[in-house]
């Protein structure tokens, strides 16, 4: 299975490029309302293009590829390593990085159940191990 992570401090984002190319092939994207909140809460992505919140890229992602906005965390792994994603990151290579990004494809083996370990803004996937307390 491949992943996309972040490589460098600053943490997971993805360009306007990288964006607009997902939506070309069938990603969702939904306009922004005055008020500042998305039209539809589905969408994998806010255009914010109509609106002077100070922003410094186009869009934003919703839950889907944003840890920070994401209400499972569990969705936000997933989408990680959505094909259509991990295809832009190699489409694009540098030019897919938002803000502060150096996005990288890394490969895991399919039956490893993991998740996105992050030290300001540095991802690594691990293994997922059980706990109790």
């Amino acid at each position: 299975m491949r992943v996309v992570i972040n490589s460098c401090y600053g943490g997971f984002g993805l360009s306007d490029k990288a964006v607009e190319r997902l939506i070309e092939l069938g990603k969702k994207v939904t306009r922004c309302t005055p008020s500042g909140h998305p039209e539809d809460e589905s969408a994998d992505f806010v255009d914010y293009k109509d609106l002077s919140l100070g922003y410094k890229q186009k869009y934003e992602s919703r839950s889907r590829y944003s840890r920070q906005i994401v209400r499972d965390e569990d969705d936000c792994w997933t989408f990680r390593a959505d094909p259509l994603l991990v295809q832009v990151v190699e489409e694009l290579g540098s030019e897919a990085d938002g803000f502060c990004a150096q996005l990288k494809i890394i490969e895991i083996p399919d039956d490893v159940e993991w998740e996105i370990e992050e030290y300001d803004g540095v991802e690594r996937v691990r293994e997922k191990s059980r706990t109790w307390s």
